[in-house]
């Protein structure tokens, strides 16, 4: 390790860490924490040599690139808490180490005691348990974006109402799954009104595809951004998904039902409406007297029906007394 390697290794580093510093630098933060084999090394041999009482600083991290540059590498020093096993990968975890402090304008960083395996162990126990840390990022963008909590609470009852009738799994966790993914569509399907009102479900889409969104997969993401753009609008920009997922269909069309029966922002009566699907054909049932007197939402469903039609799926209106 020379001053040379070290500066190579820190441009790399560098690369990567200006992509997302201003976005950490607006944020803010009061504390730091670094987790995993390296940092975990890093502050124990800084503690071990009293140059930190705990964790890690950019003093320490400076005296470790001095001493170990005029060592001549790690393989060379002598130091208190400098295990062998961690000196193939600790001029790498250093330079990477230095360039963070250095970006992020950090002086002190504190040691998890667990490491990102953990986290993720969590994470997955967590929805095994139905504690599911997704549910937590859904709710947190809900309020980000000024959601209308009583406009997609009434969605996502409607959409799952529906959606309970026609989805075709007898195994319970599959069931909860599916009903899981709905539910979080519902509760984003509006966050694009935010930014414009025109054409609020693209938005939508757009910041589910590209927000952090902790717990999620990028799949997963993907995923849920496709369905919310499909709330509305033209189902062809959908329709090569609509194979996809055995269920992705009956989703999408729950999502859009309840979405454009719920267009007036007002409560419905769920009762009016019935949900079968029969052959890979929907069919909808709606109390007869309430369309009568429902003349705008009759034109909306028929025209629902022409669109399905359109990517050669059937959705049947029929009034019942």
């Amino acid at each position: 390790m020379d001053k040379r390697s070290l500066k190579e290794a820190q441009l790399a580093a560098r690369r990567e860490v200006e992509q997302i510093a201003a976005r950490f630098h607006k944020e803010g933060w009061k504390e730091a924490y670094g987790s995993s084999g390296t940092a975990k090394a890093l502050g124990f041999i800084l503690t071990e040599n009293g140059v930190t009482a705990d964790g890690i600083s950019l003093e320490g991290l400076e005296w470790l690139r001095d001493k170990a540059i005029k060592a001549g590498g790690f393989k060379l020093l002598d130091l208190p808490g400098l295990k062998g096993d961690r000196v193939p990968v600790l001029p790498g975890g250093l330079a990477i180490m230095l360039t963070v402090f250095e970006e992020l304008h950090l002086m002190r960083m504190s040691v998890a005691d667990t490491a990102l395996r953990d986290g993720v162990l969590h994470d997955l126990l967590g929805r095994t348990h139905h504690e599911d840390i997704r549910d937590a990022t859904v709710e947190a963008m809900s309020k980000r974006y000024h959601v209308d909590q009583t406009q997609a609470t009434r969605v996502k009852q409607l959409a799952l109402g529906l959606f309970d009738r026609i989805h075709e799994s007898s195994d319970p966790e599959i069931a909860f799954q599916r009903r899981q993914k709905m539910a979080w569509a519902c509760r984003l399907h509006e966050i694009g009104i935010d930014i414009a009102q025109a054409g609020f479900h693209k938005h939508s889409a757009y910041v589910i595809s590209n927000a952090d969104m902790p717990g999620f997969s990028k799949r997963e993401q993907a995923a849920l951004a496709t369905l919310v753009l499909a709330q509305r609008g033209k189902i062809a920009k959908v329709a090569g998904d609509l194979p996809r997922e055995p269920s992705f269909a009956a989703k999408v069309l729950c999502l859009r039902l309840a979405v454009l029966l719920s267009r007036s922002r007002r409560n419905v009566d769920a009762k009016r409406f019935g949900l079968a699907k029969v052959n890979n054909e929907f069919r909808l049932s709606v109390d007869a007297a309430w369309l009568e007197t429902n003349s705008l939402t009759d034109y909306e469903l028929r025209q629902e029906a022409q669109e399905w039609a359109s990517v050669g799926m059937k959705l049947e209106v029929v009034p019942t007394i």
